[in-house]
């Protein structure tokens, strides 16, 4: 097999930017890029550093566009006589390890699922890897692959939270404050934009929903994207809201008014009202109302003294009734205090 003859097929090229997509090398830096976000200066042969990765423990030389590690590139290297580690030699021994895998029919024939599956145990990042590290869902990939002009994929659901496995990367970590300015409603979601592994996972999702809304290959571009085009900003902008990431928060910013917020943004938004928790919730406890005035205005009289019919009394409106008034209509209803009814006041 010569990866020569297949450099220029349409499948084969958008398979290999879905695969620098995964690896985090999409942009135009991404064939000098080595694991941890450090650079190489020369593309004469593979960097051979070792790099300790802390996270998991590891020390690795995985380096390029489809980070090879040197054991890797050597025997790629040798198999197809790539004379550099330029970016075509690069591109020909990812193809040379596309087909060691057996993938290679599945890519030319457009079964891009299938080669994904047999090519997961040779990119950590590809959906479906076991090696624990940070993947990519199928649907985003199969996203990025059509996106390139890839054939014999249907258009895919895109999942509203795709499922990351790592924590943040550098990339990510760097840029998430500035989008968090251009977007202030990620405010919401993730502060400032100070990144901890709670929220790392999170802030991958993010940036990879803005990316694809932007067009953009990679964090940097994506926040420079909405950071100086509006219509970059508002694509973000609409992207974001239709994946709920500006609903991460206390149900409209606390309170009886912030629940009546979130509420008004949901009907708006075309959900029913009879579905929310909120009106359940109300059916709920208007027996407990109706219960409560049937005992002290029916009750027999001495159950009952005038004070501790007024503190029930007081204590059911400003509280049941109180809230259900004040969530439904807007109202500050309150009751005169106990004392002052017992008193006749």
């Amino acid at each position: 097999m010569n990866p020569r003859d297949y450099l220029a097929d349409a499948n084969v090229q958008a398979f290999l930017r879905m695969t620098r997509f995964c690896e985090g090398t999409a942009d135009d830096d991404g064939y000098r890029r080595m694991v941890g976000g450090g650079e190489f200066d020369s593309f004469a042969d593979h960097p051979r550093k070792l790099i300790a990765i802390t996270r998991y423990g590891i020390k690795s030389s995985a380096a390029g566009a489809f980070q090879f590690l040197e054991k890797t590139w050597d025997e790629m290297a040798a198999l197809y006589k790539l004379p550099d580690f330029s970016p075509e030699s690069q591109d020909l021994a990812a193809i040379g390890l596309i087909h060691r895998r057996g993938a290679l029919e599945d890519v030319l024939a457009g079964r891009i699922e299938s080669a994904i599956k047999k090519c997961n145990k040779e990119w950590a990042s590809f959906h479906g890897s076991p090696y624990g590290q940070r993947t990519v869902a199928l649907s985003r990939m199969l996203q990025e692959y059509r996106k390139w002009g890839g054939t014999g994929v249907a258009a895919p659901i895109v999942e509203s939270k795709p499922t990351w496995e790592a924590p943040v990367t550098p990339f990510v970590a760097a840029a998430l404050p500035a989008l968090v300015q251009a977007i202030p409603e990620l405010i919401r979601s993730f502060g400032k934009g100070e990144v901890s592994e709670r929220n790392a996972r999170a802030a991958e999702t993010v940036m990879q929903v803005v990316q694809a809304a932007t067009n953009t290959q990679n964090a940097q571009a994506a926040v420079e994207a909405v950071q100086n085009d509006p219509a970059a900003r508002e694509a973000a902008r609409a992207a974001l809201q239709a994946d709920h990431w500006f609903d991460v928060t206390e149900a409209g910013g606390g309170g009886i008014e912030g629940a009546r917020a979130f509420s008004k943004n949901a009907i708006a938004k075309g959900d029913e009202f009879w579905r929310m928790g909120v009106f359940w919730i109300t059916l709920a406890l208007l027996p407990l109302l109706y219960g409560t005035v049937y005992l002290v205005l029916v009750g027999p009289p001495e159950a009952f003294s005038g004070e501790l019919r007024a503190a029930i009394a007081s204590s059911v409106v400003t509280g049941v009734l109180g809230g259900v008034i004040g969530f439904w209509l807007g109202l500050k209803f309150s009751a005169p205090k106990a004392d002052a009814i017992a008193l006749g006041r």
